[in-house]
């Protein structure tokens, strides 16, 4: 390869990782979506979330999902520490709509 295209390549890969952490990364204040990797799961995922006094926007025990509140960027940080990605979720706790739902309300 030649250097110019390693240079633009390179250039193209920080572009698309900081494009995604802008759109992926939540807010202080905004929900998150709490995703948990490795094997501890959604009991290990409630058990920091409530350890870090993150207060729940939604809790669902059958599809796993935990949305919760981030107040600040450290508690992403030790969220990822904790084997966790906070994912930016809507306001609404994830709830989009189904098959145009608001479509035919609006």
């Amino acid at each position: 390869m030649q250097p110019d295209r390693i240079i633009i390549a390179g250039h193209s890969l920080a572009l698309a990782f900081a494009f995604s952490v802008a759109l992926l990364c939540p807010r202080p204040g905004d929900p998150a979506l709490l995703v948990p990797l490795g094997s501890q799961g959604l009991a290990g995922t409630i058990a920091w979330a409530e350890a870090e006094s993150l207060p729940f926007v939604s809790l669902d025990m059958t599809s796993a999902r935990v949305v919760a509140l981030v107040p600040d960027h450290g508690s992403v940080l030790r969220a990822l520490g904790a084997g966790i990605v906070p994912i930016a979720a809507e306001k609404a706790g994830c709830a989009a709509s189904k098959d145009g739902e608001n479509l035919w309300k609006n």
